[in-house]
């Protein structure tokens, strides 16, 4: 199982320029297994429709919006909601696409409930540890914090502080994590000034969890990542073969 080292990883790695043309998917019969998007913190389900929709019209599967608010909801409760939202639907299998803390809900779900068959999963920017700009945030927010960005966002914070860290995994689905950064000691749009590479939200270390079986670096700011174009062919990549360039021995550094 690959366990990587981010800190190596970052000395070696520059983000993928977002021109770079991705490897065809290699031919194989077409899966009908549906795609479930979740959205992150204080994000509304639309800002997963460019995705979707490129998904969609390039391989030709359903795709489903889990619909949640997540300052009226914490983690746990919102993942016990995308349990049952499932089942609703009678979906016994599935593949799923997240943004930022759409990937710690799907964690929790899939380590504490009654979840159906996730075959692959393509994480981008999950703040999987929890997040340095949470903590700080709290510190200089105080009560406001969870009044602004709900109870969910205090979960969000990094280490005995918040809950992302002990998430669990996913099981034997396969997964794949997409990261925004510059590939250098700052990041892009560091305005808060988080330690580490980061996509002006979440550092690229943040998204790191054990398990996971591919990583990618982008240029790309937290918000508009999920909905760069480079980053919907490299998704439908990883959600058909399992590695985002077929042909390339996954990251292990």
């Amino acid at each position: 199982m690959w366990k990587p080292d981010p800190k190596k990883w970052l000395k070696r790695k520059k983000p993928e320029s977002a021109s770079r043309a991705v490897a065809p998917s290699p031919k194989q019969p077409r899966s009908q297994r549906p795609i479930v998007l979740i959205h992150g913190l204080n994000m509304p389900r639309a800002h997963l429709i460019p995705i979707g929709w490129r998904l969609s019209r390039s391989m030709g599967r359903p795709v489903h919006y889990f619909p949640y608010t997540s300052r009226l909801r914490d983690i746990p409760d919102t993942a016990i909601r995308l349990s049952q939202w499932l089942e609703e639907r009678r979906i016994s299998e599935f593949d799923a696409v997240t943004h930022s803390m759409g990937g710690v809900i799907l964690r929790w779900a899939m380590t504490h409930c009654d979840m159906p068959t996730l075959h692959r999963a393509v994480l981008v920017a999950p703040p999987n540890e929890g997040t340095w700009l949470a903590n700080h945030l709290n510190q200089k927010l105080g009560v406001l914090f969870p009044l602004l960005f709900g109870q969910a966002a205090m979960q969000l914070r990094a280490g005995d502080l918040g809950i992302a860290g002990r998430a669990g995994d996913l099981g034997s689905a396969e997964a794949g994590v997409i990261a925004g950064g510059s590939g250098q000691p700052t990041g892009i749009r560091n305005w808060f000034k988080i330690p580490g590479d980061c996509d002006g939200t979440v550092a690229v270390e943040e998204t790191i969890f054990p398990g996971m079986k591919d990583f990618v670096l982008l240029p790309g700011n937290h918000t508009n990542l999920v909905m760069a174009r480079r980053t919907a062919e490299l998704t439908r990549v990883f959600l058909e073969t399992g590695l985002f360039r077929p042909g390339r021995k996954a990251s292990s550094h």
